[in-house]
């Protein structure tokens, strides 16, 4: 029961190419890369020919060129190991691409599931930044992590096998969802033991 609004409109009420061509979708599994070159993996995200001028700005944007620079990579290299002078892509490297393939659509809506999964702490941050300052698209972020909720999300869903639980911001969610808040405890109790074992490490 129910629906889906977008901008204040049902989606039933949208011609669905048009509303598939405003949407874009970051899984999480790296397995949307395809054995063509870099320059056309990212450019796939777009609805108009980009110059090579403009995906270098877009892969600078998110990060991906900074990968490209370190690893000697071309917007000709041609991704795919098993391929005549194929690159092959790490796990994090490939979730950069894929941020950057979306970065370079003009979706108004979003979805990410598990954005930095395989991600250092450094990527992770980097890539939170760019979802962050996002302007005029409409986000859903799928994670299991509650700093990315308690950082980027102006409304949290808590789910607990397939039903809705609540919903609200961190701070509300905190006070009054005991899943919520188990979750958060864990998770600060296993950083900060953490943090104890680097601490004891290096003295």
């Amino acid at each position: 029961e129910g629906e889906v609004l977008f901008d204040k409109q049902s989606t039933t009420e949208y011609d669905k190419k048009s509303l598939w061509e405003q949407s874009a979708y970051l899984r999480q599994k790296s397995t949307l890369l395809y054995s063509m070159t870099i320059r056309d993996n990212i450019a796939l995200g777009s609805r108009r020919n980009l110059t090579d001028n403009e995906i270098i700005a877009i892969a600078k944007e998110t990060g991906f060129y900074d990968i490209m620079k370190k690893e000697k990579l071309e917007l000709d290299t041609v991704l795919g190991e098993w391929l005549k002078n194929g690159r092959q892509l790490s796990g994090g490297q490939a979730s950069r691409l894929l941020l950057t393939r979306q970065a370079a659509t003009d979706a108004k809506f979003l979805v990410l599931d598990e954005p930095t999964a395989n991600l250092d702490q450094i990527q992770t941050d980097l890539v939170l930044d760019r979802i962050r300052n996002l302007k005029d698209v409409t986000r859903v972020v799928v994670a299991h992590d509650i700093g990315i909720a308690a950082t980027i999300a102006d409304r949290v869903i808590v789910i607990d096998n397939g039903q809705v639980i609540d919903s609200g911001s961190h701070k509300e969610l905190i006070k009054r969802c005991d899943i919520y808040k188990n979750l958060y405890d864990a998770q600060l109790k296993r950083l900060q033991k953490q943090i104890e074992e680097v601490s004891r490490i290096e003295s």
